[in-house]
């Protein structure tokens, strides 16, 4: 097998090496209040991960989260919500991770998968960029969910996470992320 992050030779999903670079993330708080509980820190091979998953599709990355963020997933949350990535990025790259994360957690969880929200067809990308050089992104609701767990690829500033939020009706117990930087 080889390690999902740096490509050496291993036994596991990860190598000694990349393993031991991961950081566990703490639950935070968007600057609304969102409750966020993120696998690890956005850094080092947690970074490189996010990257492979958005950008080449590496499905078994998302799988990878989705085993790490099982036991943040709060008890009371009854379906998932995933952040739908930008039509045209979700065109480019042929994924959508946040979609792919909350796949694999449904498998583990058994909880269902809401697509209750539309992103729209282009917004500027977000990567990469200065938090003050950042537009938020307009999601607007699709379908009613309640008691939803918004799941995400990667969270920075917090202001997708809060836009998706506020588009949605109903009962919310946060937000999952494969990876924060907040």
């Amino acid at each position: 097998m080889w390690c999902l992050s740096c490509e050496q030779f291993c036994r596991p999903q990860l190598c000694q090496r990349c393993a031991s670079g991961l950081e566990v993330a703490p639950d935070t708080a968007t600057p609304e209040g969102l409750v966020v509980r993120a696998a690890f820190v956005h850094e080092g091979a947690a970074r490189q991960l996010v990257t492979k998953l958005k950008y080449q599709g590496v499905d078994r990355i998302a799988d990878f989260f989705a085993e790490a963020l099982l036991e943040r997933v709060p008890s009371r949350a009854q379906s998932l919500v995933p952040i739908p990535r930008v039509f045209v990025r979700r065109v480019k790259y042929g994924v959508d991770p946040a979609f792919s994360i909350a796949k694999a957690l449904a498998r583990r969880t058994g909880l269902p998968i809401v697509g209750a929200l539309n992103a729209p067809l282009w917004a500027p990308r977000s990567a990469g960029r200065a938090l003050d050089h950042r537009q938020n992104k307009q999601f607007w609701p699709r379908k009613p969910a309640q008691h939803w767990l918004l799941v995400d690829d990667v969270v920075t500033s917090g202001s997708t996470l809060w836009a998706a939020a506020g588009a949605l009706s109903g009962t919310g117990y946060g937000a999952v992320t494969a990876t924060a930087s907040l």
